[in-house]
């Protein structure tokens, strides 16, 4: 679902992409067209992979201000509330700033924080007050490792690792593999991705931790649901 001000349309007839890659070692992600409408405010967020954004040369009236952080840990942008998550850039150690106008492509790194804000010239009527913004997710081979990191780490309400950042990832790299992507069989999919990453020594050491942590805590709550219930029995 978007936002109010903000209205996903189909690609305009005749339009294509330039960017092309091999196969086998890059997914790109089919163009979105948005339309957005007065000023507004993409709260601190985060894509799968590369950004490639061009802003229309059309779109004579609008601008964007993007802010990105290239070093800033996800526990940085847990906010709840967006109405002053644009400002809440001050908190952070690598912010950058960046003007994109009609014309300009403007492309991030793999798995970069961003906030966005659409504005206008001065003395825009409010009719024209509109903009469309088309955009490329781009997923490479080389960024098997940071992929698996963005995914076991990411969050959806209160759950971490959450499917909708793994399915986003896992259909990317079996689109390079070869390999027909099926909901169906998630678990076999990300089973066979794991398999085929090779881990830097640190991070299979805390992946291991985490596992013998959750491991531990797995069997406590299998002990105390075992009390439970011989004390539920007793009473009975």
């Amino acid at each position: 679902p978007s936002p109010p001000d903000q209205f996903a349309v189909p690609e305009p007839e005749g339009y294509y992409s330039k960017i092309k890659f091999k196969s086998d070692k890059v997914f790109t992600y089919k163009t979105e067209y948005w339309l957005q409408a007065g000023n507004r405010e993409s709260p601190v967020h985060m894509d799968h992979g590369q950004v490639v954004s061009y802003l229309p040369p059309c779109a004579k009236n609008c601008f964007k201000v993007w802010v990105f952080f290239p070093q800033e840990p996800t526990e940085m942008f847990k906010w709840r509330n967006k109405e002053d998550s644009f400002n809440r850039m001050l908190d952070a150690t690598t912010t950058g700033v960046l003007i994109q106008r009609p014309g300009d492509v403007v492309y991030l790194n793999n798995l970069v924080h961003r906030s966005v804000l659409l504005g206008f010239v001065p003395d825009t009527a409010e009719e024209d007050k509109w903009g469309g913004i088309f955009g490329d997710v781009i997923v490479r081979a080389a960024d098997r490792v940071d992929s698996y990191k963005y995914a076991t780490t990411a969050a959806s309400g209160s759950r971490r690792g959450s499917k909708d950042a793994w399915r986003s990832l896992l259909s990317a790299y079996c689109a390079m593999d070869g390999v027909d992507w099926d909901s169906e069989d998630f678990d076999d999919i990300k089973e066979s991705f794991m398999a085929s990453l090779e881990l830097p020594k640190e991070t299979e050491k805390a992946s291991k931790m985490a596992n013998a942590k959750w491991d531990k805590r797995r069997k406590m709550m299998d002990r105390m649901e075992k009390v439970r219930a011989l004390k539920k029995s007793k009473q009975a």
